[in-house]
């Protein structure tokens, strides 16, 4: 139905039967039309997304596409028209950074994505062959480089880690009846067959297959399983837990080691802060607030706290539209506006502006540790608040604050929608998706 839904479309807009073809790791896709930005291959993103093997979702109230692969998340600005999109130069949110990209384009409901922006957002590229009139995006195909089975403390689960290089789609199958749970890693490489044996499962056994690798898991019958992703500098980290079913609570409340976590509300903040912070605790994560109470407490004092921190979050509220947010981690300013607002931001030192110079040459020399904890942290946050929430970012970027000095690299400033912290429904969307955004960070 999208390929004829697609095919009628372009007809309409008159985009004809003479435009370039868009071959996708080897498979052709429809959709594909250079006529809507000059210079720029456009094709349907729900088909392209598929073709990628990533899963596409569109919020049309925030404008936001979100395509997902393999714990890697996308969001992508969208437009009503192709010279707003084509006025755009970074309108691909990746791994907590602005990444530069024209706009999609919304199109009698149908969302047109910038071809090469997304394929190397996800670690491909893109390429016209000429002679075969054609568009062609490659993904590498990704390399297992690492499958272990260990205990967890305690002896309580088994976890499997496989770390690949790349991005594999990743499909699973349950088969109840047998009590087995089939992984199938696509466009991924294996030289052998490799066999574990363990306490919760009865086999467990990855194979090569065509191109891919299946992993096949047959649990004992009093064993249960979870699962889930996370991204890795070049490619992604797949985490599956076994435990027994006698356990209760999912591992992942006791087990899992638990960065310790600083909250510091600002003015507005604290019923938000306290909430979040019952919720952590009830998942096992040790929890101090820099201030329980509307009492005012110095810059500098709040920043100490961080010290020694697993995650430091300071609360803001602030004149934004509901539904959306900013989010700042510890790096140096990529534009003199992001700069000026951390020196509103550090307004409580001393010398703002003398602290704020300060802090920019230790970020330019290297003396602040930990610098690629922030983004990352800012990449879980932006994909769990869009699940829990519709919640969109405005702003996703670095900047010399001094607030986040305690912590080093291990904590974002989230600038909040005054409307939104003042409904007790939206505060706990956003209680949702910040504790699951902390629970995927913790598995890193």
């Amino acid at each position: 139905m999208m390929r004829a839904l697609v095919f009628t479309l372009l007809l309409s807009l008159g985009l004809g039967m003479a435009q370039q073809r868009l071959i996708v790791n080897g498979v052709e896709v429809p959709g594909l039309t250079t006529t809507l930005v000059a210079g720029s291959s456009y094709a349907a993103a729900e088909p392209l997304a598929r073709a990628l093997g990533a899963s596409f979702s569109f919020d049309p109230i925030n404008q936001l596409a979100l395509f997902q692969l393999a714990g890697r998340v996308v969001l992508l600005n969208v437009f009503s028209d192709a010279r707003s999109a084509a006025a755009a130069t970074e309108a691909i949110l990746l791994d907590g950074r602005r990444f530069a990209s024209s706009g999609g384009i919304l199109i009698e409901g149908v969302v047109f994505a910038p071809v090469r922006s997304l394929a190397v957002a996800f670690g491909g590229s893109a390429a016209v062959v000429q002679e075969h009139n054609a568009v062609t995006v490659v993904l590498p195909r990704a390399r297992l480089e690492r499958a272990e089975l260990g205990p967890a403390p305690g002896g309580r689960y088994e976890r499997f880690v496989f770390e690949f290089s790349g991005l594999p789609p990743i499909d699973t199958r349950e088969l109840p009846a047998l009590n087995t749970v089939q992984f199938r890693f696509d466009r991924s490489d294996l030289t052998a067959e490799r066999r574990f044996s363990g306490r919760y499962f009865v086999e467990a056994v990855l194979v090569p297959n065509a191109g891919r690798i299946d992993f096949r898991l047959t649990l004992t019958p009093d064993s249960r399983y979870e699962w889930f992703v996370t991204p890795t500098p070049q490619g992604v980290s797949i985490v599956i837990d076994i435990f027994s079913a006698a356990v209760t609570a999912a591992p992942t409340i006791t087990d899992r080691p638990r960065p310790s976590v600083v909250l510091d509300p600002g003015p507005g903040t604290l019923m938000l802060a306290q909430q979040l912070a019952a919720s952590l605790e009830a998942n096992g994560y040790q929890v101090r607030l820099t201030r329980d109470s509307e009492v005012e407490v110095p810059l500098m004092a709040r920043a100490n706290a961080g010290i020694g921190a697993g995650v430091f979050i300071s609360l803001k509220a602030s004149t934004l539209p509901p539904g959306q947010y900013r989010a700042y981690y510890l790096a140096e300013a990529a534009d003199l506006e992001v700069l000026n607002a951390a020196i509103r931001q550090n307004a409580e030192a001393a010398a703002r502006s003398e602290a704020t110079d300060s802090l920019r040459r230790r970020l330019l020399l290297g003396l602040a540790p930990d610098l690629m904890a922030g983004p990352q942290l800012a990449q879980v946050m932006t994909a769990a608040l869009s699940q829990a929430g519709n919640f969109s970012p405005l702003t996703v970027e670095g900047a010399p604050l001094l607030i986040l000095t305690g912590a080093a690299g291990r904590g974002v400033v989230l600038e909040l929608s005054s409307s939104d912290l003042a409904s007790a429904a939206v505060r706990q969307r956003l209680v949702d998706g910040l504790s699951q955004a902390l629970e995927q960070f913790a598995a890193r």
